[in-house]
């Protein structure tokens, strides 16, 4: 088989370590790129040249590059309302994008010589219409894109006009090239658990069926790999001095393997506290534009006349009064 011949991701898959008289699966190295993000309000000098949808309020870095990970347009664009009550799964959708980030970068940069990212998309795609656009086909399945760059399969058989029902969405899908061999790595987001239970039958045969069965009809030229991304937590053991691989993310490497499907584990860089910081930060500002309640930590600056209340490193007060006598004291 071509990929055994070029296992270029060999440092990146589950190795077994031979201590003393046990045997154990341990991870030899992780992504290796380093990031960082900063966070933005509206009136930042970062922001000044950006038109109003493009406003940044959280930069996400790596290296030298840049990227504007979540601005004022996102608000539009997310699937429900910001608030403390949706902040699960604004965590979780900071999450696939920064997974996106980090895949895509490592992908660009880890063997220019003989690798490259490929395309998904044909001559037909249009960046500025791209949702719902069909990826790919074939006799029993469609790949398209849901909200880009999320994507979903689709199987035949549903009721309804199209007669297809949709059976499984995709947090990442890239296109890999590495010495004339295509191979497409499906990249799933998780954080602190890994809620795909392999150990568990019918959720076993699911994520064959529903994700790797359509996958090798749309695309029969591919190998494959299933890039799991998640917390350090969820996958080596706390204080394993070799990094060894707890019991549920080496059974879906198990699982998979049995299936012609490698497993690649990514961490994240980010901690908890740094997922609900960069939360936070979106619903105050989300808050901050629709003249809502917000809880925030920032500065206040107070003189016998005047008071301004300053978001946290904001150049401009949020709130600006003036004392107009008898303990009264008005917006500016």
């Amino acid at each position: 088989m071509v990929r055994e011949q070029y296992d270029f991701f060999a440092d990146f898959k589950p190795v077994i370590f031979k201590k003393k008289d046990d045997e154990i699966f341990c991870l030899k190295r992780n992504h290796g790129v380093s990031s960082n993000y900063v966070l933005h309000n509206i009136d930042d000098v970062f922001n000044e040249n950006n038109s109003f949808k493009d406003i940044s309020l959280i930069e996400y870095r790596i290296g030298d590059l840049s990227y504007n990970l979540f601005s004022i347009d996102d608000f539009n664009i997310l699937p429900y309302e910001v608030s403390w009550d949706t902040s699960t799964n604004i965590m979780g959708e900071i999450r696939e994008r920064i997974s996106r980030r980090i895949t895509k970068y490592f992908l660009r940069h880890f063997d220019r010589d003989f690798g490259k990212p490929g395309g998904l998309f044909n001559k037909k795609f249009n960046k500025d219409n791209k949702d719902n656009f069909n990826v790919n086909h074939s006799d029993n399945y469609i790949l398209k894109i849901k909200n880009y760059p999320n994507m979903v399969i689709l199987k035949q058989g549903g009721e309804g006009l199209s007669g297809y029902v949709p059976i499984k969405e995709l947090d990442g899908l890239f296109d890999y090239r590495y010495k004339g061999e295509k191979t497409l790595i499906v990249m799933e987001s998780k954080f602190q658990t890994l809620n795909l239970k392999s150990n568990t039958k019918s959720k076993s045969v699911k994520l064959i069926d529903d994700l790797f069965v359509p996958l090798k009809e749309l695309f029969p030229d591919r190998s494959f790999y299933f890039l799991l991304f998640a917390d350090k937590n969820a996958i080596i053991k706390r204080n394993s001095k070799y990094n060894e691989i707890k019991k549920e993310p080496l059974r879906i490497y198990d699982f998979l393997k049995k299936e012609s499907v490698d497993t690649l584990f990514f961490t994240f860089n980010e901690k908890e506290a740094d997922y609900f910081n960069m939360c936070s930060h979106i619903i105050n500002q989300y808050n901050f534009l629709n003249k809502k309640k917000m809880n925030f930590n920032g500065r206040v600056a107070y003189s016998p006349v005047n008071l301004d209340v300053f978001y946290n490193g904001s150049k401009n007060p949020l709130i600006s009064l003036k004392k107009i006598g008898n303990g009264l004291w008005k917006e500016k």
